[in-house]
């Protein structure tokens, strides 16, 4: 649980400065990075392997990020290695599955009702913080 509202917290902040100055704060996120951290110390609720291997997912977002010169931002990919290593892995894909999927949805309705077109940028942290909220409520009786 403890791990989930910090995600929660970080996520919430993320949206906020993502909408506003589209940027992701490096302090907010090393803050969180500590949190997560000292959690997983404290309850000793996972292993140091399984942490590792929870930023996978962060790691190869970072990849498409160097890869398509930053159509998918750093910020985010930080972001998305944090949330995998609070959350563990099967969470983190999750997240992203469901956080893209909201994406899509937004960017073809943009495109369909001509507010855009395919060039147009949209910031992912409003759609990762509705797919932990979706997620949060799925598994709440969990």
């Amino acid at each position: 649980m403890y791990q989930k509202i910090i995600t929660g917290i970080f996520l919430l902040l993320c949206t906020c400065t993502d909408l506003k100055s589209h940027c992701i704060y490096r302090r907010a996120a090393a803050a969180a990075a500590v949190l997560a951290a000292a959690g997983h110390l404290v309850l000793k609720d996972t292993g140091i392997m399984n942490c590792l291997l929870s930023l996978l997912p962060g790691a190869g977002c970072l990849m498409i990020s160097l890869a398509t010169r930053e159509q998918l931002g750093y910020g985010d990919s930080l972001v998305i290695a944090i949330c995998g290593f609070s959350l563990g892995m099967e969470q983190v894909m999750g997240l992203l599955m469901t956080g893209f999927f909201l994406a899509a949805l937004w960017a073809v309705g943009l495109c369909v009702f001509r507010r855009a077109d395919r060039g147009k940028e949209i910031p992912l942290m409003p759609f990762l913080s509705a797919a932990f909220l979706i997620q949060i409520c799925v598994n709440f009786g969990e």
